[in-house]
């Protein structure tokens, strides 16, 4: 089987910036309260490549909090560039089906951001009975 080449979606936001976790975690927080919407419990992303279908964060934060800070602060960092690439992107990612869950189907989508040329991927699960889909994690490329 050929393996393709993953080509990484431009993104235009920047990094985000801080010095410590304390400063990263309150710039993550008014993102997502913008995201927030009126009415809604949970944040929400409307994607383009699953046809303007939420994609919810509620797991991410569970996932973040499992990660040493050194590690949050570098995938925080990446959060505005994440968001615009579930927002924009309609490049095919890779596909995987979790082999311990038959039900549920793992995405990874791959972004650029233009400015510092950092790599990053976005990894989205969707549960093949309910479709919903969850942001699980962000991370560095290399």
């Amino acid at each position: 089987m050929k393996k393709q080449k993953i080509i990484p979606f431009p993104v235009k936001s920047k990094l985000l910036t801080g010095t410590s976790y304390g400063e990263l975690k309150k710039h993550a927080d008014l993102i997502f309260a913008l995201y927030k919407g009126k009415g809604d419990k949970k944040v929400c992303v409307r994607s383009a490549f699953f046809k303007k279908q939420k994609v919810f964060f509620d797991h991410f934060w569970k996932h973040m909090f499992q990660k040493p800070k050194r590690q949050r602060m570098g995938r925080l960092k990446l959060l505005l560039g994440a968001i615009e690439l579930i927002s924009k992107s309609r490049n095919k990612p890779s596909k995987k089906i979790n082999p311990k869950k038959r039900t549920e189907v793992l995405y990874r989508f791959y972004g650029i951001t233009n400015k510092s040329k950092s790599k990053f991927v976005v990894q989205i699960k969707q549960n093949i009975n309910t479709k919903r889909l969850q942001c699980i994690s962000i991370f560095p490329w290399k």
